[in-house]
């Protein structure tokens, strides 16, 4: 199986520096992110001091933030594949399409990973998504999951070597 899968979420209150961000991550996670691993996912869900970005501004940060990632930096050497960006439908929807207002370019050039509990999930403004969060009630026997022993479900609509192919660091 696959064991590795790395969420970020940022501290939107100090969303001024994405790349520090990145390297913070790409330092903190080094060990996680190894061929063969899922690739990490900047989580754009809604947290306190988003509301005072643009479009844009938000846009960009997102951008730095997978770029660096994918790129490495000056400081830190990137994992050469690109972030997965993941949204929860609900208040983080509209920060989906707010990055994507900024720029056009983030739903051809990204992978989704969509939130939304439902069988048919609403993923613009993204043409398409990769892997579907369709619960958050799930068990797993040996993973310990969140506060109440229950883990997120997600599903990937593939096989096994588009998965590999797709998902995981080269």
């Amino acid at each position: 199986g696959y064991k590795k899968k790395l969420q970020y979420k940022p501290p939107y209150d100090n969303i001024e520096d994405a790349r520090a961000e990145a390297e913070h991550f790409l330092r903190a996670a080094r060990p996680c992110l190894q061929p063969g691993n899922i690739r990490p996912a900047l989580d754009v869900e809604y947290k306190r001091g988003i509301d005072r970005l643009t479009d844009t501004e938000f846009a960009e940060w997102v951008v730095e933030w997978v770029s660096t990632i994918e790129k490495g930096s000056k400081t830190e050497k990137g994992i050469a594949a690109k972030p997965v960006i993941y949204g929860f439908r609900n208040k983080s929807g509209i920060r989906l399409e707010r990055a994507v207002k900024g720029n056009s370019k983030l739903a051809e050039d990204y992978d989704l990973w969509i939130g939304h509990h439902t069988p048919a999930p609403d993923f613009h403004p993204w043409k398409n998504f990769l892997i579907h969060q369709y619960g958050s009630t799930g068990n797993v026997q040996g993973v310990p999951g969140d506060k109440y022993g229950e883990v997120d479900l997600n599903a990937f609509y593939g096989a096994e070597e588009e998965f590999r192919r797709k998902l995981l660091i080269p």
